[in-house]
């Protein structure tokens, strides 16, 4: 990657992400959840898990 910031999505992915690279050549990601549901039944099984270690 040279520098574009490029976005990513599919259609069984209920996320939109991109990928870019810094210019020290480090790749770096982000997300974005399409749904908002989705999002938040996401996070309380996360912080469900994180709670049962």
């Amino acid at each position: 990657m040279d520098g574009k910031f490029e976005i990513f999505q599919r259609e069984e992915i209920p996320v939109k992400w991109g990928t870019f690279a810094c210019a020290c050549g480090n790749r770096l990601g982000l997300f974005e959840y399409l749904d908002a549901v989705e999002k938040e039944e996401k996070q309380k099984r996360l912080a469900k898990k994180s709670l049962c270690q």
